[in-house]
């Protein structure tokens, strides 16, 4: 069996066996630990994906600041 095979055979069971709602649970769960146990991981991934996206100045500063935990970005509407 592949190590894709047994990752999902593994997310499966997870659920089947009632410990998780469903597929969709387990990978959010590891996720979060993912980003909590590695913050940076999280940040890059919006740093790259930010030029390949349409996003306007203001969306992409609200998306930094998500990611960095900093909270002082303000809009101009709400300014």
């Amino acid at each position: 069996m592949s190590e894709g095979n047994i990752t999902h055979w593994e997310i499966s069971q997870l659920a089947k066996t009632r410990l998780f709602p469903d597929e969709q649970a387990v990978l959010r769960s590891a996720l979060r630990a993912l980003f909590q146990s590695r913050p940076e991981i999280r940040r890059q991934m919006v740093i790259r994906l930010l030029p390949k996206t349409a996003f306007s100045l203001e969306q992409s500063s609200q998306a930094i600041c998500s990611v960095t935990g900093k909270s002082n970005f303000q809009s101009r509407s709400a300014a």
